[in-house]
């Protein structure tokens, strides 16, 4: 796999760069200090690894051009497929996606497959080993060079192997001590200790609210299923009372049935069948007693008889006396029946009176007879009953549905009463206060790379004027001749010396003087000329360096206005953001820090009671549904109730009856009719008994007359 393309949208100084075409050859970039080589290396190791993090010491380069911070790759695998690596920031190194040849998107996953597994200190290490970390030593020397190398190899940071090792020995004792407590990494593993079992206890407490919610939601189904089922059971409890309250009566039923079909089918059955059949069968056996007691008095007779003496009057009188003897056993069966049926009358009287009584007091025999006992009567008692029994079990329902629904409201109120209410109420204003900390967080440590970035700039500046200084020194020294009014002093002095010389030959020494000082001034002049073309081939020089420093110098000072421009527009920003946190100055890093756990902790809390108090407003709703279910059951049943009853005002019946006792009443009136029905014929043939009786005393009297 290669790179073939790089496109940057935003990081450091570039902006909007777009590079194409890079071959499987060896690529070079050249550039002068501070035209971006870091930066690409920079930009590379981020987009395949994630933005470092703002407390890390690493640039994070930020987007001084303009454009956002980010961009991406086009790489090119063995198999000749392409795909492009995409990142901009965001948690965790920044949100990165991979084009795929498909045009499908992979995440960092697929990326991490895709490099092979190569992680970030592999690739620091070993494939970019940059400018930045060879500045830190002093000279490039070959033992500087060998342990920078044999650093890389090792996987460590690529710096001096004696400086590592003695900065490790002399802090080991103050970061780390076994058994010790006020190291550093002692005291941060004793806080990770506490903060690790006060994680698992917050993880236990949330699993144990999780498992304890999975077992209410499964005991409400549960609670539900056993109220339908009490519902069924109900039912099925009332069916079977009902069964086994008539169960003698079928017992009877079916004994009756089985003898029933063992008799012989009657086409027409008399009315009060049964009633004259016992009637009859109890004067049969009377009948048979009495027989037997005419035979003995016949006998007896015929014994008194033959001692009797024969009257004449009386034969006389004999057709009427055998009519009399002939109408004697039917007078006996009828005076004897007389009193038969004067006891049943009485009987049927006396039954007659105590179910009038069990009717009540308001029932008359004459309101009995005038009473409507249909079938259309009795079946609209059978549709009220059914409406009634399923009114009250849809009552009994919905009752127990608001209770459910109650207890649900009054658990979400001990939960909610549990949490702590959240100081913040608004989850998008906190959700606003995190990405105000998150932002204010990104802002700090932007302001303190870009302040050191400032620090750097000034420190070079500061070298470069320095720098600058020498040189015009340097120059300003380069630049220094004899004057020229000297040398001419000179050649003249000694010209003139020549000359007197020759005017006076007694002064010897002004010739060898004069020949010296024309000596003289020649070589200054000489050495001048000399001089002054070296100085003017350097001073070129010295001016194009001096030329070039101060063009460095310019672009420095740019670069620092502009990061002074920018770190205003920070503060602005950081003081913004204060301002929405609530903040009156800008918080340290540290307290960042915690600021975001604590608004983390604050919106899982948040949450928490969020879902408690949705909880409560949902199961208020319910609540509230289920007594208005129960309400307008309660008035359906209070409105059948009220036609039932109105039903029995409209036909005499008293309106506390029930169903079954309305059907009760019914069998009763209809016994009672039956019993009336039976005393009439009861009381007919005791006044054709009654008249059969006289005839017959009247024929006796008239024998007795004659």
């Amino acid at each position: 796999m290669r790179l073939t393309g790089i496109y940057i949208d935003g990081f450091g100084l570039f902006h909007n760069l777009k590079i194409d075409g890079l071959t499987p050859e060896l690529t070079v970039f050249l550039g002068m200090n501070e035209s971006g080589k870091s930066t690409l290396l920079g930009f590379l190791r981020a987009v395949f690894f994630g933005f470092p993090d703002g407390r890390s010491h690493e640039n994070l380069y930020p987007p001084l051009a303009g454009g956002q911070h980010g961009g991406n790759l086009t790489l090119l695998t063995d198999d000749e497929h392409h795909y492009v690596v995409e990142r901009y920031p965001g948690p965790r190194g920044g949100k990165v996606e991979v084009l795929k040849p498909d045009q499908t998107r992979g995440g960092k996953a697929f990326l991490s497959r895709l490099l092979g597994m190569a992680n970030r200190a592999l690739f620091k290490n070993i494939y970019a080993f940059s400018l930045s970390e060879l500045q830190e030593f002093e000279t490039l020397n070959t033992e500087s060079v060998r342990e920078a190398l044999y650093s890389a190899g090792a996987g460590i940071d690529p710096s001096s192997l004696a400086k590592l090792k003695t900065g490790l020995e002399k802090k080991e004792g103050d970061l780390y001590k076994p058994g010790g407590t006020k190291p550093e990494i002692n005291a941060i593993l004793s806080r990770l200790n506490a903060i690790s079992k006060e994680k698992k206890a917050l993880l236990g407490s949330i699993e144990e609210y999780d498992h304890i919610k999975t077992q209410v939601s499964h005991l409400e189904g549960e609670i539900r299923a056993l109220g339908e089922r009490k519902i069924e059971g109900s039912m099925q409890l009332k069916r079977t009372e009902q069964w086994i309250n008539i169960w003698p009566e079928w017992v009877s039923f079916s004994l009756a049935k089985q003898k029933l079909e063992e008799l012989e089918i009657i086409d027409h059955f008399p009315l009060q069948g049964l009633g004259r059949f016992e009637t009859l069968k109890t004067r049969s056996e009377d009948l048979q007693n009495e027989l037997v007691k005419k035979e003995e008095d016949l006998r007896r007779q015929e014994s008194e008889l033959s001692a009797w003496k024969i009257d004449p009057n009386i034969l006389k009188q004999a057709p009427s006396i055998k009519e009399l003897q002939r109408e004697q056993g039917l007078f006996e069966v009828v005076v004897q029946e007389q009193r038969s049926v004067q006891e049943q009358l009485s009987i049927g009287e006396g039954k007659l009176k105590e179910s009038l009584n069990h009717l009540g007091r308001e029932w008359t025999e004459k309101k009995i007879l005038e009473f409507d006992n249909s079938i259309t009567t009795r079946e609209a008692v059978r549709q009220y009953r059914e409406s009634l029994q399923q009114a009250r079990l849809e009552e009994q329902k919905k009752k127990e549905s608001f209770e459910l629904m109650n207890a649900r409201k009054n658990e979400a109120e001990e939960v909610i009463q549990n949490l702590p209410e959240p100081d913040v109420k608004d989850p998008g204003r906190l959700a606003q206060m995190r990405r105000a900390c998150s932002e204010l967080r990104r802002l700090e440590s932007e302001d303190r790379l870009l302040k050191e970035e400032l620090r750097n700039i000034e420190d070079r500046l500061g070298d470069l004027e320095e720098e600058k200084g020498a040189f015009e020194r340097d120059l300003r020294l380069q630049t220094y001749a004899l004057p020229l009014w000297l040398v001419f002093t000179l050649i003249g002095t000694g010209l003139f010396s020549l000359i007197l010389s020759g005017l006076q030959m007694g002064r010897t020494w002004t010739f060898p003087s004069g020949v010296l000082l024309l000596l003289i001034g020649l070589l200054l002049w000489f050495l001048k000329s000399r001089v002054e073309k070296n100085v003017t081939n350097r001073s070129k020089e010295t001016k194009q360096r001096n030329q070039h420093l101060t063009q460095k110098m310019g672009d420095l000072g740019a670069k620092r206005t502009h990061l002074e421009t920018h770190l205003a527009g920070i503060k602005e920003r950081m003081v913004t953001t204060c301002s929405d946190l609530s903040l009156s100055q800008v918080p340290s890093g540290e307290e960042l820090e915690r600021m975001g756990e604590q608004l983390s902790d604050r919106a899982k809390a948040l949450e928490r009671w969020i879902g408690a108090t949705e909880e409560l407003l949902q199961a208020k709703k319910k609540q509230e549904k289920a007594r208005l279910e129960l309400g307008y059951a309660e008035s359906e049943m209070a409105k059948i109730q009220t036609l039932w009853q109105n039903w029995l005002k409209e036909r005499g019946l008293s309106p506390v009856l029930t169903p079954e006792g309305a059907l009760e009443t019914l069998s009763s009136i209809e016994s009672f009719r039956e019993q009336v029905g039976h005393l009439t014929q009861l009381r007919s043939k005791m006044v054709s008994l009654e008249k059969t009786k006289e005839e017959f005393l009247g024929l006796a009297n008239r024998v007795l007359k004659g």
